[in-house]
């Protein structure tokens, strides 16, 4: 078997899954006007670490209610 064809079968264990509620390294909510309409829009972040793998979710809203509870869902799923 060539090595083209044995790519995608082997375990990779280099790869750490940061997608993990202990492993959430940050929470940002940021409640700001929009640069050019000048609305007041909320974003949120949650970054995760797991070693030297990094992951983030964006959170988008017009609410830092909204931000909360979309926040809320994912950790709660994790």
């Amino acid at each position: 078997m060539s090595a083209v064809n044995k790519m995608g079968n082997e375990k990779l264990d280099v790869i750490k899954n940061p997608f993990a509620k202990k492993r959430i390294s940050e929470l940002w909510i940021r409640f700001a006007p929009e640069m050019f309409s000048h609305e007041w829009k909320a974003t949120g972040t949650l970054k995760f670490q797991n070693g030297n793998t990094k992951g983030e979710q964006r959170f988008e809203g017009d609410s830092v209610d909204e931000i909360i509870i979309q926040m809320k869902k994912v950790i709660e799923s994790l």
